[in-house]
């Protein structure tokens, strides 16, 4: 027996590139061996327009492809969650109106949960809000059934299933802002940068909006744009509808509307400012880092795989359609993708051990963009 939510809101377009050429593709080998055998990690260069990016980086694209999960809230196999909490789904790219399905699971005697599936402004964004406050010590199975593309109709390819276990309680601690981007009292910022910021948990995307969570260069003048949120980091995320001001200060603020899964209010209101340059950032990111390293051997099978950029990146281009693991080469891994403000680094957490003595291939593509747009 399953309870189930529909959704219903209004949604805008999103041009998120999700699509990844299967010809054509150019690789570079990196070693990268598992324990205790040999294994190799391949980050290929897949296109999708833009050829001549970095071999690291890859390529992206857009296409008329199934809309596909890329983050949950609670993660896959989590344990200790509120029972109080809500369920978020983000998506790759914006989902039409009624056409969202979530459903949840438990085995008796616990009650099969009912709830209601709403849409953030940007459409990319599911939340299931149960009735009523969950079992304590359950394992709860939360199935994705139907969500339909805003800009084609094309159905979700097929149901994503995952699972938790809630906690003895509900949570009442108040959530935190735990790190910035820029950071407060950075100077120089490019004035088409977007502006994020990350929680201690998980937070009510609902309540994450362009009224509570603003931006005005300088004070007390309104900079018009898009609020999201991004599931897999708990980061939200304020992109300005033009560039900002130039060598202007600006201040940022997040009031105590926003609520973390739970329900529990920022303790109050979080506030700061940064200062604008004169031009804006057309620079590429490139990633400066790996973890495992190239070339590393002895590599642990229950790893994570992480990535560092050379600047603050776009934590909504940061996903398991952007960021992806196959072992062997066409064979993919699932996993959770996050992505943490405070280093610019993006990890791709397996659900399992990786398989012994198989070859890897890690890749990021050019979907994934720094704060200020480019790929």
């Amino acid at each position: 027996m399953i309870g189930q939510g529909l959704e219903g809101h209004d949604l805008r377009q999103d041009s998120r590139c999700v699509q990844r050429q299967r010809e054509k593709q150019t690789s570079r080998l990196l070693v990268w061996p598992t324990w205790p055998a040999l294994v190799l990690l391949i980050v290929s260069a897949t296109g999708c327009g833009n050829a001549g990016r970095s071999p690291i980086l890859g390529t992206g694209g857009i296409g008329g492809l199934a809309p596909t999960v890329t983050a949950v809230s609670p993660i896959d196999r989590t344990t200790g969650v509120p029972v109080n909490a809500v369920i978020t789904v983000a998506l790759s790219e914006p989902i039409a109106p009624g056409t969202t399905a979530i459903s949840m699971a438990c085995v008796a005697p616990c009650a099969i949960p009912t709830g209601t599936v709403t849409l953030d402004a940007t459409g990319t964004i599911a939340t299931f809000t149960p009735g009523a406050n969950l079992a304590p010590f359950t394992l709860y199975t939360v199935t994705v059934t139907a969500a339909n593309s805003l800009a084609a109709g094309i159905a979700l390819a097929s149901p994503y299933t995952w699972s938790f276990s809630t906690a003895a309680l509900p949570t009442t601690g108040p959530p935190t802002v735990r790190a910035t981007s820029p950071v407060a009292g950075a100077s120089g910022v490019a004035i088409n940068t977007l502006i994020t910021a990350s929680f201690s948990e998980a937070m009510n995307p609902l309540t994450i909006s362009s009224a509570s969570f603003t931006l005005t260069c300088p004070s007390g003048v309104p900079i018009a744009g898009t609020v999201g949120y991004a599931a897999n980091g708990t980061i939200a995320t304020y992109t300005p509808a033009s560039a900002l001001p130039a060598n202007t200060l600006c201040a940022a603020q997040i009031t105590t509307a926003v609520k973390d899964a739970a329900g529990n209010a920022l303790a109050s209101t979080y506030n700061w400012s940064f200062t604008t340059g004169a031009a804006p950032d057309t620079t590429p990111p490139t990633v400066s880092a790996t973890s495992p390293l190239a070339g590393a051997s002895g590599v642990a099978i229950n790893t994570l795989i992480t990535a560092s950029f050379s600047e603050a990146m776009d934590p909504l281009t940061v996903t398991s359609a952007s960021v992806t693991l196959a072992c062997p080469s066409g064979t993919p891994i699932t996993g959770s993708v996050g992505y943490a403000v405070n280093g610019s680094i993006a990890t791709l957490t397996p659900a399992s051990a990786l398989p012994a003595s198989t070859l890897c291939a890690a890749q990021i593509t050019t979907a994934v963009k720094d704060a200020a747009g480019n790929a």
